[in-house]
This record gives structure tokens, C-alpha cells and sequence, in this order.
């Protein structure tokens, strides 16, 4: 039996900015999807899914039509254009504990790690050469690309290539950074999120008015003006478009701050203010943040912890939280655990 694992992330900075291809700063955690398989004389990938308590049977070529949000053969679609080829059965037992549906990007996961199993057991017809960067690239495409999704690259480059990593979604460039300073807490506040809808609907209003600013001011593109321009475009927005307006404006200044703040390795303390800077714009312009949520959040930071924001695409999940040392965040989890969380634990970031 070989085994393989990957890791769950977060997105520290640049929430809802990589759908519109501007940068985040996002970090693999130590939660993991573990995938084991084995081969057999089938002709055919037998998936136990454990944490679910299903069995799947998925064929090579039964790719024609995939069904919404099937990363087993959209992934197999994938690979396909690129040469690979079946050449023997094997069964899987996946298990993970990563939460699902929480904002850890379970699926991002998953997805990585069937890819990382298919490449080892397809045949590589074109002697393509297997990265970590390529099998993130892989990865997006399976996720999101083929099913027309919304979000964007972030979760499947973290994942794929693990640290802590600034990612240029325009260009797809990846640049590690130092690991940020601070003790980090996760709490899974167990409210169900609706991801696609949340991000479709910024992802809209966002681009409508991106859109605008970017034609009336001649410009390439949204990252040529600063937040000193959101005045002067403004007008051109609807009441909708306006506060997405300038969240984007203001989500790129804050996320630029931190990379410089992480590159000079500054205390524990700033990037607990710049993490409370992103989530004042992310439950006041994006509204992606449930009220109980962001009541435990002042709570906590009340009581010590050194800023907090909502991970992912929001609207229910998970929370993080930086506290300045290792007594603050096991005080953290429990007050995260008392107020009504579902679960919430000490996370560890992982070195590139």
C-alpha cells in the first residue's frame, strides 16, 4: 500500500481578490487528506470515502458527461488532454481532518490528492514533467475551469506547492514569504457556507465595477490605480457595485501591506491588526460574515487574541485567529469552544 498526503490552507490576506486576479497570501496548514490505494486486476478506481461512508467505482473512460462538481473525472478529463493514459486498476480508501465545507478547502484537497495518485499510476505518455507548480495548475483547471466555476487559483497552488506563498493570480506566480509570526487558532463555527453563490455574486458586482473604473480611467488594469482613486470612479457604480468598489481597492492595499510586514518579519502584533483590518471589509462591504461569527470574533479579541477574520469564501465556516503566544491560544480555543463553536484547535503553518 503507498500512501499519500496533502495539506489543507488558509488564505491569511486577499479573501474574494483571486477571482479577480489580483494577489492573496494564503498558507498550507497541518490538516490533512490522506489517500491510500493499492493496485488490482480490475479495470477500474474503486474509492472507498471513509469520512463519508461511500464506496465509488470510477472508469477511465467514463469522462464524457461529469456530472456538477465530480473531481474524480473532471480531473481524469484533465489529464487526458494532456496524454495520459489507463493502464491498471487500484482501490483507495481516502480519509481526511480537514472539516468539510468549513472554508479549509476540503475539495482543493482531495482534489490535489487524486491528481498526485493519478500521475503516479497513468501512463505519461508525453514525458510531461510533474511539478508541484503543475500539478496545482492541474488541479485549478479540474476545480474550477472545467465546471465554469467561480473562485479562483488560490486554494489549488497553496495546497499543491505547501508554505507560505504570495500569489500573483494574474500571472499565476508563486513567491514564498517567511512564516508570519504568531500562534494560530482555527474554530469551525459548523454553519453550513454556500460557497458558489457567495462567490458569484461578489465575483459580479466586483468585475461590473472594476470594469468601469478600469475603461474611464484608461488604465490596464485595477492594480494601476490606489485607493486614492476610488472617488473619482465611484460616480460611475451602481449602489450594488460601490462597496465591492471599494473593497477590492482596499483588500490589494492591505494585502501589499502584509507581504512587506511578513518580508521584514514583523511582530505577531501587525499582522494581527492587518488580519483585523481585512475582516472590518469583509463583513462590512462583502457582508460574507455571519453576525454570531463576527460577535465571537470581537469576543475573543477582547479577551486577548491579537486579530481574527473569516477564511474563505465566507458566509459560515471557519474563523482564524493570531494570538502572541501559545497561552493565548489554547485560552482562545476554549473561549471559541464556549461560545458555541463547533470545534476549534491550534494550527501549525507549514514551512515552504
Amino acid at each position: 500500500m503507498k500512501k499519500i498526503r496533502v495539506p489543507s490552507r488558509i488564505c491569511l490576506f486577499g479573501d474574494h481578490q483571486d477571482y479577480l486576479n489580483l494577489p492573496v497570501i494564503a498558507a498550507a496548514i497541518d490538516r490533512y487528506m490522506y489517500l491510500e490505494y493499492t493496485p488490482t486486476s480490475s479495470s477500474f478506481f474503486k474509492i472507498n470515502l471513509n469520512d463519508l461512508e461511500r464506496t465509488l467505482e470510477v472508469h477511465f473512460d467514463d469522462t464524457s458527461e461529469v456530472e456538477a462538481n465530480d473531481y474524480f473525472r473532471s480531473s481524469i478529463a484533465v489529464l487526458k488532454t494532456y496524454g495520459f493514459e489507463f493502464q491498471s486498476g487500484y482501490e483507495l480508501n481516502i480519509h481526511s481532518d480537514i472539516p468539510i465545507n468549513a472554508g479549509l478547502s476540503s475539495s482543493s484537497a482531495l482534489v490535489v490528492s487524486w491528481l498526485r495518485f493519478l500521475v503516479e499510476v497513468l501512463k505519461n505518455t508525453r514525458q510531461i514533467e510533474i511539478t508541484d507548480y503543475q500539478i496545482g495548475r492541474w488541479a485549478y483547471e479540474a476545480e474550477v475551469l472545467f465546471f465554469q466555476q467561480p473562485g479562483g487559483c488560490m486554494d489549488q497552488f497553496t495546497i499543491a506547492n505547501s508554505g507560505v506563498i504570495y500569489i500573483d493570480t494574474l500571472t499565476q506566480e508563486l513567491k514564498p514569504l517567511p512564516k508570519p509570526k504568531g500562534h494560530y487558532v482555527i474554530a469551525n463555527s459548523g454553519i453550513s457556507k454556500d460557497t458558489l453563490s457567495v462567490l458569484a455574486q461578489a465575483k459580479k458586482l466586483a468585475l461590473n465595477g472594476m470594469e468601469k473604473a478600469v475603461q474611464e480611467g484608461k488604465v490596464e488594469k485595477v492594480t494601476d490605480l490606489s485607493l486614492d482613486d476610488y472617488h473619482n470612479y465611484v460616480n460611475l457604480m451602481t449602489p450594488q457595485e460601490r462597496p465591492y468598489w471599494f473593497s477590492t481597492l482596499e483588500n490589494y492595499r492591505i494585502t501589499l501591506n502584509a507581504r512587506r510586514a511578513m518580508v521584514a518579519e514583523r511582530s505577531s502584533k501587525v499582522i494581527g491588526s492587518l488580519l483585523n483590518q481585512h475582516q472590518y471589509i469583509l463583513n462590512r462591504y462583502i457582508k460574507n460574515t455571519p453576525e454570531i461569527m463576527q460577535a465571537w470574533m470581537d469576543q475573543v479579541i477582547q479577551e486577548g487574541a491579537l486579530g481574527a477574520k473569516i477564511i474563505g469564501s465566507g458566509g459560515g465556516g471557519c474563523l482564524l485567529a493570531v494570538c502572541n503566544d501559545d497561552e493565548s491560544a489554547q485560552k482562545t480555543v476554549y473561549r471559541f469552544k464556549e461560545l458555541g463553536a463547533k470545534e476549534a484547535f491550534q494550527i501549525n503553518l507549514i514551512e515552504g
